[in-house]
């Protein structure tokens, strides 16, 4: 198996959904000693305050760690780690968006067009993002956003 984000991925979303485990997202470092870094949260989860404990994060590393060895997919000595994705977690796909409606972001849109702002999203269509910045509607394609993250609100 060529070893990138999304072989990775699909090796291990069947397991983890099955533990009712989300991969948010996947770091990889390739060194002498790669690290392999999994950011997790509970499926269905619509709080930024992520409610895995150390002791579910134990848990995953456990059984990524067993398969990685078993499959035998990192042919070396390598470091893993399992995190939380944070308050202000990174949003990627259409369902992140839906799953944290009513919620605040920061926004990075992609060149030629460029900029960013901090907007409430309200709504996610078929490709396209709403949003309520400053008390006006912004709607943006999914595949002009660079990259995007929740804002913590206390």
């Amino acid at each position: 198996m060529s070893l990138s984000k999304q072989s990775i991925a699909d090796f291990l979303n069947s397991e983890l959904k099955s533990m009712g485990i989300d991969l948010v997202d996947i770091e990889l470092s390739s060194s002498r000693k790669p690290l392999l870094r999994l950011y997790v949260d509970r499926i269905g989860e619509t709080q930024p305050e992520c409610t895995l404990k150390v002791s579910d994060c134990e848990e995953v590393s456990r059984m990524v760690q067993r398969l990685i060895d078993v499959e035998g997919i990192i042919k070396t000595d390598y470091t893993l780690e399992v995190s939380t994705p944070g308050l202000e977690r990174p949003l990627y796909k259409m369902d992140d968006y839906k799953r944290f409606k009513g919620k605040l972001a920061n926004v990075v849109i992609m060149e030629p067009v460029g900029g960013s702002f901090v907007g409430r999203i309200q709504n996610v269509n078929t490709d396209t993002i709403v949003f309520e910045v400053e008390g006006k509607t912004k709607e943006v394609k999914i595949s002009d956003i660079k990259r995007a993250k929740l804002k913590f609100e206390r």
